[in-house]
């Protein structure tokens, strides 16, 4: 649970009763976002929630002679364990459920090659869910007083995690960001008011012009 202000410093109360404080918050809950934008009474952002589900082989596959993971619009690689996963589903539905459907999504991605030692049962999977903007870039930086926003990396979280919360760290502690002003003005949680407030103002231009009929 998330109490506190930006003027009072925020208190983070932990399910074992331990109490996080700190003088700033950052929002990284990926697809949980707008229900903390809802709970913190902030403006709600234009966010698209989706689901992708990574098909889990059988130990005994015929992928075994694979030494390296391949990306070909999906992808197949090996975790620790050497089970191979293939991937992923994009549901705009955001439904939960693991579905042979999107198994079987998963295979078409694959060239026909491979497809062909995808067994046919005894997939496993798992599902979980993806946040992207309606415009499809990232949410990096300050959104109200105390508050700052690491979120919608989309389908590449693995990418952007490590860099977009590094310029983060950096902008908090007052360093330079390592970013062009222009990347760092289209990441800005701040862009999509921007715009609003813009389209807002061209409107009243724009009717202010208009010259009325008689």
């Amino acid at each position: 649970e998330i109490s506190g202000s930006a003027d009072e410093g925020w208190q983070l109360s932990l399910a074992g009763g331990e109490v996080i404080r700190a003088e700033h918050l950052v929002l990284a809950t990926g697809s949980d976002l707008p229900d903390y934008l809802n709970r913190l009474e902030l403006p709600p952002l234009p966010l698209q929630i989706t689901s992708g589900q990574l098909s889990i082989l059988p130990e005994e596959n015929q992928m075994g002679g694979l030494a390296m993971a391949l990306q070909y619009g999906g992808y197949i690689a090996a975790d620790k364990a050497g089970h191979f996963i293939a991937g992923a589903s994009f549901d705009r539905s955001a439904n939960p459920e693991i579905t042979q459907a999107a198994h079987t999504h998963n295979t078409a991605l694959m060239p026909p090659g491979l497809a062909l030692h995808m067994p046919s049962d005894g997939l496993r999977g798992r599902v979980s869910c993806r946040l992207a903007t309606s415009d499809r870039w990232p949410l990096s930086g300050q959104y109200a007083p105390g508050i700052s926003i690491l979120s919608a990396l989309g389908a590449r979280g693995l990418t952007l995690a490590p860099l977009l919360g590094e310029v983060l760290a950096r902008q908090l502690a007052g360093r330079p960001m390592g970013l062009d002003r222009e990347i760092i003005e289209i990441i800005d949680p701040l862009r999509f008011p921007r715009r609003q407030a813009k389209r807002q103002q061209n409107g009243r231009q724009k009717n202010a012009h208009t010259p009325k009929s008689e």
